[in-house]
């Protein structure tokens, strides 16, 4: 039991934390679709703020005509 609780512990300390969109909203300031639309097209959410503000001026233009 002792064993199997320590395990469970050791895991937790692994997890990688996930903001919520809400949170995510909050600190940068744009919608929950913005938050849904970035993270679908893999924004670098987890890597902190530096590499979320510059993530979409690396992303391509996408023009309708």
């Amino acid at each position: 039991m002792v064993y199997s609780l320590c395990g469970e512990l050791e895991a937790r300390r692994y997890l990688i934390y996930m903001a919520t969109n809400r949170e995510l909203m909050a600190k940068y300031g744009i919608s929950e679709r913005t938050v849904r639309n970035w993270r679908r097209e893999g924004c670098p959410f987890a890597e902190g703020q530096r590499a979320v503000l510059e993530w979409p001026s690396l992303q391509p233009i996408h023009l309708e005509t």
